[in-house]
């Protein structure tokens, strides 16, 4: 993801829009029974769509310190299709069943952003705390919502105000790249551009890119 990229820039209100629904849904996710939880996330994404007939579903694992993820997958409505569904709690089975092939997404700029939204925040759902940097932070996807972040913090050390607070997307002929600002807490406290790469099979790599402004060391785990 080093490579040069032509994005382009997305219009701030629609992504900030489905931001809200997300935000709200942070904070009540634990209201919902599994696998109402995802499903509900995914209706927040317009652009993105699971394969006719099938839904999502997880199972919960716990690394050999206790760090709890799911894993999830796509498995058919019913119980009148072969069966999608791994044993109950068997990550192992859940991760052989792979969600990607069955997720689609617009094939527009538009599309490529809340799709890596989507999976960015879908990974995140029911994580442990020291598994959910993610659930920490907020993406910044207007200048207001800049300038409010700003407002209630500390100055910053260093500030490198963005050209453009939007989402930006590159489509390729299957997969891209996408940016975003997002602003952490956690560890490091800093605003800056989240670059993610869709490969040609739907699978996303991140890694954190420019930091645009500089908040010194944030909260620890």
């Amino acid at each position: 993801m080093t490579q040069a990229h032509v994005y382009q820039c997305l219009p701030p209100e629609p992504a900030d829009a489905i931001l809200e629904r997300v935000l709200a849904f942070r904070g009540q996710y634990d209201q919902y029974a599994r696998p109402d939880d995802v499903n509900t996330l995914l209706t927040f994404f317009p652009q993105v769509r699971l394969e006719e007939g099938y839904l999502l579903d997880y199972v919960l694992d716990s690394d050999a310190e206790g760090v709890q993820r799911i894993v999830p997958f796509a498995r058919r409505r019913g119980s009148d299709g072969a069966p999608d569904e791994p044993p109950p709690g068997n990550a192992a089975a859940a991760a052989a069943l792979p969600l990607e092939p069955w997720l689609h997404y617009e094939h527009t700029p538009q599309g490529l952003f809340e799709y890596a939204f989507f999976l960015s925040e879908l990974r995140a759902t029911r994580a442990s705390w020291h598994a959910a940097e993610w659930l920490a932070s907020t993406p910044i996807f207007t200048e207001a919502r800049f300038d409010t972040t700003l407002a209630r913090l500390a100055p910053p050390q260093e500030l490198k105000r963005p050209a453009w607070f939007g989402p930006q997307a590159e489509l390729a002929a299957a997969g891209g790249w996408v940016r975003f600002l997002v602003y952490t807490e956690t560890g490091w406290e800093r605003i800056y551009f989240l670059e993610i790469e869709v490969d040609e099979e739907g699978r996303i790599d991140q890694q954190a890119g420019m930091v645009v402004a500089d908040f010194g060391l944030g909260m620890l785990f």
